[in-house]
């Protein structure tokens, strides 16, 4: 819409000839109704003057217009560019910020978590190593240059021969009688009566494989009394019922003789008992 008055087409004498057919007449300014207001564009600047004489108007303008100044066009606004930065950003809701905190707390736990289990590892590791018994390396030195000089070979050393002398066994020693022993030396014959008082034998020996006893005899092995006696015995070894053995009353002494043989030899040993009785 025109900010142009309104107008109204009229008939007018020229002045000294024929009416001009586009003549206008000017009405009086109606006040603007706001809604119906255009504003200016923003390229082209106006100003509203107040009706000028009607002496002042060009002769070559017809009617009575209001008189307007044309200013130079406005330098055309550059536009508005969005500031520089960071944009800030909207607010969060409260739901999102406490999952937010949530997330950061769950975060930071588990990086405690696996901070601990690393230190553990390493603490083990330290503990096994330090158990572990470190086997000493050998190395291997590079060996000097061999000498050209020849020398002179060992001459071989004969070992002594380990001698093998054979040894002689033993001689086969002769039977000896170590001990011959008797209970009692003495005994007592009562007269009339027919008791024999008891005597009990004990013998040793080395070398023998056999022992006789013998009464009133000095090789008991010619003329024994008993035999095939072991080489070590005593009375426990004569023939049931001599145990003890009895001395023969009345005779005032008897000559009781042990003899051992062994190696195709033979060793004979006396003990004398003597009757007091008859003395």
């Amino acid at each position: 819409m025109s900010d142009e008055p309104p107008t109204e087409r009229f008939d007018q004498p020229p002045r000294g000839g024929a009416p001009d057919p586009d003549a206008t007449q000017a009405y009086p300014r109606q006040p603007d109704d706001p809604a119906r207001v255009r504003p200016p564009q923003p390229t082209e600047a106006t100003r509203a003057y107040s009706s000028v004489p009607r002496s002042s108007v060009p002769p070559d303008a017809a009617g009575e217009t209001d008189a307007t100044e044309i200013f130079a066009p406005l330098a055309a606004e550059p536009p508005r560019q969005p500031p520089s930065g960071p944009r800030r950003s909207d607010p969060q809701p409260p739901e999102r910020r406490s999952h937010a905190l949530l997330i950061t707390l769950i975060c930071i736990g588990a990086a405690l978590l696996v901070a601990i289990v690393v230190l553990l590892v390493m603490l083990l590791v330290r503990d096994a190593g330090s158990d572990t018994v470190a086997t000493p390396s050998t190395s291997i030195s590079p060996s000097a240059t061999p000498s050209t000089t020849p020398s002179t070979p060992p001459s071989p050393s004969t070992s002594p021969t380990p001698s093998t002398t054979p040894t002689t066994p033993p001689a086969p020693t002769d039977p000896q009688i170590t001990s011959f022993t008797v209970s009692t030396s003495v005994v007592t014959c009562t007269p009339g009566s027919t008791q024999q008082p008891p005597l009990t034998f004990s013998w040793t020996s080395t070398g023998a494989t056999a022992a006789y006893f013998g009464v009133d005899t000095p090789d008991a092995s010619t003329a024994p009394y008993f035999q095939a006696l072991p080489p070590n015995g005593d009375t426990s070894d004569f023939p049931s019922g001599n145990n003890p053995f009895g001395y023969a009353c009345p005779a005032g002494t008897h000559n009781y003789t042990l003899t051992v043989v062994g190696n195709g030899e033979k060793s004979s040993q006396i003990i004398t008992v003597v009757n007091n009785a008859a003395q």
